[in-house]
């Protein structure tokens, strides 16, 4: 019996001792398995930041590809807007001092006629020692200052550059208000919004018709060069006693020539003169420099 527990004795010293060995077995495979988790833990959170701190260059990378390529195609549009307004202030430049120039003088002289008694000066019969102006000059250069104007308008038509207008819209809303005026000259009977109707008045209407207002432009266009031009004063001077030349300012004449305020053609002028002063502030609007 001794013996026997003497051999449970040992059996159990021996399993205290192998229970021993495993818990440290044990111990030591899970501070093996925590440092293996730890390493493999390590590896892969290296790995994620290594990928991505690669992913964060390729976006920048990326980001920087597209500031940069927005950045060169702003610099295009900056450059094309420049090298536009360019061709537009020389188109301005080209245009805006004869056009101008048109424009105003025949409103200058229609306002003359109209509204500060000039139209005494258009009847050959006409005298004041206190106004030294001569019917002949004031009818010629009457003349003149209509012909200067279809020139002017008939070149605009045909040689101007589009890149005048920034826009379609704006393109037509400018040419409506020059066939505004020549309507006003050509119509008849006249057109009052959706209405025809003669005017009222002593005498008979005259008209100056889109064909003879083309006419008297071409003949007064001329060259200098490879500019484009309008015949002088002195030269129309010299050319208006030649008949062919009379007989294109004819229209012109009948209209103006010793013209009174009761008269139906008195009625077409203050209309011409109306619409040609909308057309001078669209002028004034459209021709002028980029940036102003």
């Amino acid at each position: 019996m001794k013996d026997f527990v003497e051999v449970v004795g040992k059996i159990i010293e021996i399993g205290g001792l192998i229970g021993l060995v495993v818990a440290m077995v044990v111990g030591l495979i899970g501070w093996l398995g925590k440092r293996a988790l730890d390493t493999v833990l390590k590896a892969k959170l290296d790995k994620h930041k290594s990928d991505l701190e690669r992913e964060n260059a390729a976006e920048m990378l990326a980001a920087k590809n597209r500031f940069d390529k927005g950045l060169a195609e702003y610099k295009q549009e900056l450059e094309a807007v420049a090298k536009s307004d360019d061709r537009i202030r020389s188109e301005v430049l080209a245009w805006a001092n004869p056009i101008l120039d048109a424009v105003n003088g025949l409103e200058s002289r229609l306002r003359n006629i109209l509204t500060t008694k000039g139209y005494r000066a258009l009847d050959s019969s006409f005298s004041d020692p206190e106004w030294s102006v001569t019917h002949d000059y004031f009818l010629d250069s009457t003349l003149f200052l209509f012909g200067q104007y279809f020139c002017w308008t008939q070149m605009l038509r045909q040689e101007m550059s589009f890149e005048l207008f920034r826009s379609q819209k704006e393109m037509k809303e400018f040419f409506a208000k020059v066939d505004g005026v020549s309507g006003k000259l050509s119509d008849y009977p006249p057109h009052f919004g959706e209405k025809e109707e003669e005017y009222k008045g002593t005498g008979n209407d005259a008209q100056v018709f889109r064909l003879q207002q083309r006419a008297i432009g071409e003949t007064l266009a001329t060259r200098r060069g490879e500019r484009r031009a309008c015949r002088s004063y002195a030269s129309f001077l010299t050319k208006l006693p030649e008949q062919n030349f009379q007989c294109v300012f004819d229209p012109v004449r009948k209209l103006v020539d010793k013209v009174k305020p009761e008269e139906k053609r008195w009625q077409r002028l203050l209309d011409a003169h109306a619409t040609l002063i909308e057309l001078q502030a669209e002028c004034n609007r459209l021709l002028q420099l980029p940036g102003h």
